[in-house]
């Protein structure tokens, strides 16, 4: 029955609300006032569940809902809302038993809900649940990363954990976004008569961690930025002109966007619209230079009770040279990881300067576990090593583990490093070869000390 309860299935619900459309204060942030007042609404049409209780919004339909573009967070740093989250932490302590519990967020944003409540360091295990972030990853690594590695295409396959999996789904509108995007990057390819068959792979051409390059040297360069960032062109003979093309909305078709020119002997820099994924086309004939800068990291604001959540794909820069080898970010895990593939018994290392209050701090390392391997994560204040944490063995994969390390100093301006390993424990492989793990870390949360 369309209204039965979505958490237990009882057929019997009741009318709580059944109000007019209304848009989504925390979907979408306007650019614009005529943006705000053209914003999506959606219907309000809430019931109770008469066996569980549960209220639910009957009318609500997930796959209309654009969840991934420009989503208002705001919020998060508001001080009321910091101490609403607070206080709920603590009622989910106090009157809830929170302790050592596996806890679970459904639209957990940023997690910035959940690092507070690790950052309590009451054995809790969270796991967050963000709708945008699947398809991002999906686009992202997925559908691009295989295009600008000149891969051959991409097959999509919905695993038994997507909640409309390939073998229980019964409305194919579920797969509209992925398809959809699919579809803009053949057009892109099409429309441009890109030379794709003889184009190759040059991630090097930039030390940017977080493009991928495909080009024919000398006519024609793709550069896609995943999130944002600038491109700095030095042509050195020819002429070339550039534009950019958005992947997730298909914007630039009918005529790149912010277009422009540039001859030999200058150096233009060019920005992404926004700090969400953008593809740079650049054409002409002659010889060009890229330079790819990656965007800055997050500002540090303080939570509530002044914890400080550094996100290891936000706030911290991946490292180049000096011994590490280079890592990647992992959107799916939201975690900065290594690729076993390319490098294997090797460091990699990120860092961050800190540019909050300086003090006395209890720092909390958040990893990912993996059944392949103990990775090892080392922490560094300044040049002095804070200390190092190794990774037990697990029978779950991505089974969060927290290290604190006490009574830290850290002095403004001082400079964060995480240096992080992918190793092999030898119990699983991966085709003929022994499988390694990638050293996952998600976040790292300093305390206060002496707060609670």
């Amino acid at each position: 029955m369309p209204n039965s309860c979505i958490a237990c299935g009882f057929h019997l619900t009741h009318e709580v609300y059944h109000g007019a459309d209304q848009p989504l204060s925390v979907l979408h942030l306007p650019r614009s006032h005529e943006e705000a007042r053209d914003a999506l609404k959606f219907p309000m049409n809430f019931r109770a569940c008469a066996n569980c209780g549960h209220i639910f919004n009957v009318d609500f339909d997930y796959y209309k809902v654009p969840y991934e573009d420009n989503s208002n967070l705001m919020y998060n740093q508001a001080r009321a809302w910091k101490l609403y989250m607070q206080g709920l932490i603590d009622e989910l302590v106090e009157d809830h038993g929170a302790r050592g519990k596996t806890l679970v967020d459904i639209g957990c944003g940023d997690g910035g809900f959940l690092a507070l409540l690790l950052a309590k360091g009451l054995g809790n295990r969270c796991i967050g649940f963000e709708p945008g972030a699947e398809a991002d990853n999906a686009r992202k690594n997925g559908l691009w990363g295989n295009i600008m590695a000149g891969g051959a295409g991409v097959e999509w396959y919905f695993g038994y954990q997507h909640p409309h999996s390939d073998l229980t789904c019964q409305d194919f509108r579920t797969r509209e976004k992925v398809w959809t995007q699919c579809r803009y990057a053949l057009e892109f390819f099409k429309t441009y008569e890109i030379p794709f068959w003889e184009m190759k792979c040059e991630d090097d051409l930039t030390e940017n961690t977080d493009d991928y390059v495909l080009c024919k040297p000398g006519e024609v360069y793709l550069v896609y930025l995943k999130h944002g960032g600038k491109v700095r062109l030095d042509v050195t003979a020819g002429r070339f002109s550039y534009g950019w093309f958005n992947p997730r909305t298909g914007d630039g078709l009918d005529g790149l966007l912010g277009i422009g020119s540039t001859n030999a002997g200058r150096k233009v820099e060019v920005a992404t619209p926004d700090r969400n994924d953008w593809l740079l086309v650049v054409r002409g004939e002659g010889k060009l230079k890229l330079t790819s800068r990656q965007p800055p990291p997050a500002p540090m604001v303080p939570a509530a009770e002044g914890a400080i959540v550094l996100r290891a794909v936000d706030h911290f820069t991946i490292v180049t040279g000096d011994g590490f080898v280079p890592a990647y970010k992992d959107q799916g895990h939201n975690a900065l990881a290594i690729n076993p593939d390319r490098h294997r018994d090797k460091f990699a290392a990120a860092e961050t300067m800190f540019t909050a209050k300086p003090g006395i701090y209890n720092v909390t390392l958040t990893t990912l576990a993996e059944t392949d391997g103990e990775s090892t994560y080392r922490l560094l204040i300044g040049s002095k090593l804070i200390g190092e944490f190794t990774n037990p063995q697990t029978t779950q994969d991505y089974k969060p583990m927290h290290k604190t390390w006490k009574g830290v100093l850290i002095a403004k301006g001082a400079k964060i490093r995480i240096e992080f390993n992918a190793v092999t424990n030898s119990k699983a492989r991966q085709g003929r070869r022994k499988a390694y793990s990638r050293g996952r870390w998600t976040t790292l949360v300093l305390a206060p000390a002496g707060a609670t």
